[in-house]
């Protein structure tokens, strides 16, 4: 069945359908939405987005546990703290970016949230776009309407629509290129002003994925005229010049940002493993389990459709959809190598972008459908594939991805590229997953949060689009410009719809605060803190809240992974145990807090546990009380703990070291002060931070644990200042630990209030315990100066000046 004939400019395309095609997929895909970080790499994008908003830079921070730092990320530079670069495109960062901003303005919306919103709304915009192709094409209203269905709920686009992956946005891009130079093939290439967008969308191909540049071939068949057009030399040299020229902008921006994907591309390709290349292309293209048609079963009227355009001569858009297929299989493959399956993601996630060029060979299938074909077997077998594709899709929309992962049996590894569900049959993700619905709640937002309302809204406006498209295609419509005024407002209210409906929603479970005394602290961090400050995170249900719910103004968050050290549980035992704090972290976790030490002269850090939990080992914590200063630590409850840190660097302890002035106290009849280091030095300005290494050195083991209190005062005058009160290294060098013989390292930091007066001062150290019926026992000092028997003096005197102005 040909499509309507005529030119392009007699075409006349009504924005009424795609509009309405747009809140009908936008509706229904809200309605499925989940708003889950289904994966590191859309929690890469996620932070690159929020970054840019925040910060102006791509630099990982909630997510940089999640990045192990690349040569050259960690050094200190004027251009920005020492965070990993996110390195991925810029286009869907930068275009996300308004979502995450409004999310900042409005009350109510979480940043996850609002982000999620993104692959919705371009899932959508694909489909509408999908449709101007198709009737680009010269395919009837009716079968462009169907076949925009069928790509927006019968294909891997619908599961999708539920991510942050960069893929949809790939897709709509390649996909918009072709619809250009489509448009400008048909017109024969008369508007300039149409040649130089469509110049500019392929530019911008490259800032989209870095597998989109892998559509130029298919989009060159696209562009490139019918055999008549290159008759004569003039037409066949302007048309060379044409190519060379969009062949060489492309490269100006492919060249250097792909540079080191091609050398990766050419390093796999001297190793390659034809076995090994075989079995991904079988899963990419042949496989039940894993395949474009497997996961995407409707893309099998491609081949009756290809058929239909074989017999009618129109041989171009089965070849786009062939070229389309076998380039990006095989370079996929390739290039990507050991991650060449895509994680726990809905398969095949890198030959997403091919999934709408394989449906337009099918439009002259959905064209005949459309045309009361005869053949009503035909359409009962046409109709049973559509409902069968749309059940594989609401497979995947329905539960976490990762729960088809869990519910393989343990030869599988829980790994999504295993053989067994990729080509069993009982494997297959669509048999396991709906035998998983009554164990498992859906993974819909609205039902996680309780709101009922929720479908009730989006099924409204699904069914006033649904309207709207029955009345458009049956030429039942008001003036012209009523239409398009309407068509205009449709999208922003629907935008509208969709934040209201997020600030609506009660708070979202998979993201809630881990304990009730966070908030609070939150507030305290807002206020101690200044929009230069960095604040490490090292605990995973914070990085969880904070993602989606801290607005607040201020500091950077940072998050280190969990470290072998740690132990998650008291029943877990950690994969290393050691005295060595360097040894209990991840690498790069000591190379990240080194680097920002070395940036910032004070870091901070939120941590959700503590000594009440006798069970945590607390790594870092270990490691920046051996490191650095530990100044204060501000606690809203047992589970909210803020910690701030001098970044001065504290002598080693595993090396022999000396302290550069004695003191002479002993503490009792075991302890003694042999000295402390200055290593800022003896004179400071109100509100600089003043660090120092007390030695300490015991005789004898010690039965009782001392904390140890230090003060500023004037000389005979009372305490002016007084710092943190805990045991030796931040409590974790208690006194009931110290060998005899062996010099312990402390390390404290106080910050001086910015009104304190100019003038001299004296550093006074206190051995206290508290007993068991509360009584503060103090232990007696002597030996060097001190301030009656039980405060001892350090000999030198603290100097606070004036700042100079």
């Amino acid at each position: 069945m040909k499509p309507e004939t005529g030119k392009l400019r007699n075409l006349r395309l009504r924005p009424a359908l795609p509009v309405a095609l747009l809140v009908l997929l936008t509706s229904i895909y809200m309605m499925t939405w989940s708003g889950r970080i289904n994966s590191n790499d859309a929690l890469l994008l996620l932070n690159a987005t929020g970054s840019l908003v925040r910060f102006g830079d791509m630099r990982a921070d909630l997510a940089a546990g999640n990045v192990p730092p690349a040569p050259g990320d960690l050094q200190v530079s004027a251009t920005g703290p020492p965070l990993p670069d996110i390195r991925v495109e810029p286009l869907q960062p930068v275009l996300a970016a308004p979502l995450y901003w409004l999310a900042l303005q409005l009350p109510g919306i979480g940043l996850a949230h609002a982000v999620y919103l993104f692959n919705v709304l371009v899932s959508a915009a694909a489909g509408s776009l999908f449709f101007l192709y198709a009737r680009s094409c010269g395919y009837s209203q009716a079968a462009a309407v169907l076949a925009t269905l069928a790509l927006g709920l019968a294909t891997i686009v619908w599961p999708y629509s539920d991510s942050f992956f960069q893929a949809p946005l790939a897709l709509f891009m390649i996909l918009l290129a072709a619809y250009q130079l489509e448009r400008l093939r048909r017109q024969g290439w008369s508007s300039p002003v149409a040649i130089l967008l469509a110049l500019a969308t392929l530019l911008l191909l490259a800032l989209s994925h870095q597998s989109a540049v892998l559509a130029l071939p298919a989009l060159l068949i696209i562009a490139l005229p019918k055999g008549s057009a290159f008759r004569g030399l003039r037409r066949r040299i302007a048309w060379l010049a044409m190519v060379l020229l969009l062949t060489l902008a492309v490269l100006l921006v492919v060249g250097p940002r792909f540079h080191k994907e091609l050398q990766t591309l050419f390093r796999h390709l001297g190793r390659l493993d034809v076995g090994e290349q075989a079995r991904r292309i079988h899963s990419y293209l042949i496989s039940p389990g894993g395949s474009l048609w497997g996961t995407s079963p409707v893309l099998l009227l491609a081949l009756p459709g290809s058929w239909m355009l074989w017999r009618e001569r129109r041989i171009r858009p089965v070849l786009v959809g062939l070229v389309m297929m076998l380039v990006f299989a095989p370079a996929s493959s390739l290039y990507l190598d050991s991650q060449w399956f895509g994680g726990l993601s809905w398969p095949p996630r890198f030959l997403f972008p091919v999934v709408p060029f394989l449906l337009l060979t099918a439009m002259p299938v959905f064209e005949w459908l459309v045309r009361r074909p005869r053949s009503r077997g035909l359409v009962v077998l046409v109709s049973l594939l559509l409902a069968y594709s749309v059940w594989v899709q609401v497979s995947g929309i329905s539960l976490p991805w990762e729960a088809y992962g869990q519910a393989l049996p343990p030869e599988s590894g829980g790994y999504g590229d295993w053989g067994g569900g990729l080509n069993v049959l009982r494997w297959l993700r669509w048999v396991v997953i709906p035998g998983l619905w009554g164990q498992q709640a859906w993974d819909f937002a609205w039902l996680r949060m309780q709101a009922p309302a929720w479908p009730l809204l989006f099924g409204a406006t699904a069914a006033l689009a649904a309207l709207q498209i029955r009345t458009r295609l049956r030429q039942d419509v008001a003036k012209a410009g009523n239409r398009r005024l309407m068509s205009g407002l449709y999208p922003p209210v629907m935008l509208g719809a969709m934040l209201a409906a997020l600030a609506f929603l009660p708070p979202d479970p998979l993201y809630d605060a881990p304990n009730d005394d966070l908030a609070s602290l939150l507030q305290s961090l807002q206020q101690e803190t200044t929009p230069d400050d960095i604040v490490l995170l090292n605990d995973l249900e914070l990085e969880r809240y904070l993602v989606n719910y801290f607005k607040l103004a201020g500091p950077r968050l940072v998050s280190l992974p969990f470290h072998p050290g740690e132990k998650g549980s008291p029943e877990q035992p950690a994969r290393v145990v050691s005295d060595n704090p360097e040894a209990l972290l991840q690498g790069s976790s000591m190379q990240q807090i080194t680097a920002l030490a070395a940036f910032r002269e004070r870091l901070w850090l939120l941590a959700g546990n503590g000594p009440w939990l006798p069970w945590s080992v607390r790594p870092v914590e270990r490691y920046m009380a051996r490191n650095h200063f530990p100044v204060r630590e501000i606690e809203s409850g047992p589970r909210a703990r803020l910690i701030e840190y001098d970044t001065s660097i504290a002598p080693d302890p595993l090396l022999p070291t000396v302290p550069d002035r004695l003191t002479g106290l002993r503490y009792g009849e075991a302890i003694q002060l042999i000295g402390y280091n200055l290593p800022r030095g003896l004179q400071y300005v109100p509100g600089e931070t003043l660090p120092v290494t007390f030695f300490w050195y015991s005789d004898a083991a010690i039965e009782d644990s001392w904390t140890v209190a230090w003060f500023l005062a004037r000389p005979d005058g009372p305490p002016a200042v007084q710092g943190w009160d805990s045991a030796p290294q931040a409590g974790f060098l208690p006194s009931t630990d110290w060998p005899p013989g062996v010099t312990q390292t402390d390390n404290r930091a106080l910050r001086l209030p910015p009104d304190l007066p100019t003038g001299e001062y004296q550093i006074l150290v206190v051995l206290y315990r508290v007993d068991a019926a509360g009584e503060i026992i103090r232990l007696p000092v002597h030996g060097g100066q001190t301030r009656d028997d039980r405060v001892g003096l350090l000999p030198e005197s603290i100097l606070v000046v004036e700042r100079d102005a």
